[in-house]
């Protein structure tokens, strides 16, 4: 189970009740980061999990598009901009969202290590390649 930041931490009265992430698969925050930041729709062979693609769809996060009478690719829903919110912990603009998050370079990297302490603390040197959240990434590990 994947949690944001903000499903985590004490919420004020006036904030929405966060997206319960635990039916997503792995992979969803990627997904999603990648459609919502996206200036276009995306390509289906261009997503880092399709199952994930897929869930986010059935689910009403993404919805795929039709423009000028071709199929365009996939784009995020409102309901998806709230969940990329939700992931990065900034409301509540998703353009304000977007900007906090890239410059945020390791920020898969520092949501998987909050939400694992016991597992980050033996793996400090993961991370280093600002993309993986995976404690064996073999690239960080040589």
């Amino acid at each position: 189970m994947v949690k944001t930041l903000y499903s985590l931490r004490e919420r004020q009265a006036h904030e929405d009740t966060p997206y319960d992430t635990s039916t997503l698969p792995s992979g969803w925050a990627e997904t999603i980061i990648k459609v919502v930041e996206s200036s276009k729709p995306v390509d289906d062979g261009d997503f880092p999990s399709k199952h994930a693609r897929d869930v986010l769809i059935s689910q009403g996060y993404l919805a795929k598009v039709v423009l000028n009478g071709e199929q365009a690719g996939t784009v995020a829903t409102y309901k998806g901009g709230y969940l990329y919110c939700q992931l990065v912990d900034i409301y509540p603009s998703v353009r304000a969202a977007i900007a906090f998050r890239r410059t945020q370079p390791n920020f898969l990297n520092d949501l998987w290590k909050a939400q694992n302490p016991a597992e980050a603390k033996h793996s400090e040197e993961c991370g280093a390649c600002g993309y993986t959240a995976d404690p064996d990434c073999r690239p960080c590990s040589s």
